[in-house]
């Protein structure tokens, strides 16, 4: 069963076409990865309205009792305690937090998100990637009273782990890398990441380009880098231990796959991207339907 969705698609389209750990984050990696333009929380779930320019909304799990929290457009919505933070469509990619109830709202940083590197909350703290500062990490308090450069790094595609922040750097060479939350400590994971960032436990996965966009995987360590299969990967996300992605090979139809690569399956014959997960349903943009949005 699919619901359809009318979607505004622009700002994706200008853009370029869960797990399990004792991090608290303010979305699930996968999400993140993919814009995050939904997130669970306290009696329900905060999205960007597909069919109100991606205005914030509020709903139950069930999809009743919709109302608009927010006059603002935005994505990479993230939640903490009462508050849910999103980069502003409106304000020029800026952070705004907005009361899950909608009964208060503030400009929380007037440094620009980097669209590319995104924001994610770990454990009470914002990290974010700064255009604003030649796109360097960002570490800010929820208030932000305390927004400074954690690290001297221009980077892209954050994700988180247990044991630090995880991240593509741009100027070493598209280098995986992982950062330690408290000394910021680097550590380079693999080489040659494309655009593609994915926390599944003690593994990252990346495609790499090196190697045409074909998906990888590394520990966290460091250790055991192999190719997980053959097939070019666009977008990427996880549920419930397999794989979910655009399958560049074919046309970026709706694929998954066992975390290791092996029981590929054909999910949709519909060209994705864009892949998220909540509350049971997979939620991506279908480009063979004029860039709509549909769940299954």
């Amino acid at each position: 069963m699919r619901k359809v969705i009318i979607l505004f698609v622009g700002f994706l389209l200008l853009l370029g076409c869960s797990f399990s750990s004792s991090q608290k984050l303010g979305n699930t990696n996968g999400n993140i990865a993919n814009f995050g333009y939904r997130v669970k929380v306290k009696d329900g779930v905060v999205f960007a309205n597909s069919r109100d320019r991606l205005r914030i909304y509020f709903s139950k799990s069930d999809g009743s009792n919709v109302v608009r929290i927010s006059e603002r457009a935005g994505v990479y919505l993230n939640v903490f305690e009462d508050w849910v933070y999103f980069m502003s469509l409106d304000d020029e990619y800026k952070m705004v937090r907005v009361k899950v109830d909608g009964s208060k709202e503030e400009l929380v940083s007037s440094n620009v998100v980097y669209p590319y590197g995104g924001m994610l909350i770990v454990n009470g703290w914002i990290y974010y990637v700064n255009n604003d500062d030649e796109n360097r990490i960002y570490k800010m308090s929820p208030d932000g009273a305390i927004n400074e450069r954690f690290l001297d790094v221009s980077a892209q595609r954050l994700n988180a782990s247990d044991q630090g922040l995880v991240f593509i750097s741009v100027e070493d060479n598209n280098s995986l890398m992982i950062s330690d939350y408290k000394s910021g400590e680097l550590k380079v994971l693999a080489q040659d990441a494309a655009d593609l960032t994915l926390v599944v436990g003690d593994w990252v996965y990346f495609n790499s380009s090196a190697d045409a966009l074909k998906l990888y995987r590394v520990k966290l360590d460091g250790s055991d880098l192999m190719k997980v299969n053959d097939l070019r990967v666009f977008a990427l996300n996880e549920n419930q231990g397999r794989l979910v992605f655009s399958d560049l090979n074919h046309n970026y139809r709706l694929s998954s796959a066992k975390l290791d690569g092996t029981d590929i399956k054909v999910i949709s014959e519909d060209m994705s991207s864009d892949l998220l997960f909540l509350d049971g349903w997979l939620y991506y943009l279908n480009h063979s339907d004029s860039g709509r949005e549909y769940r299954i």
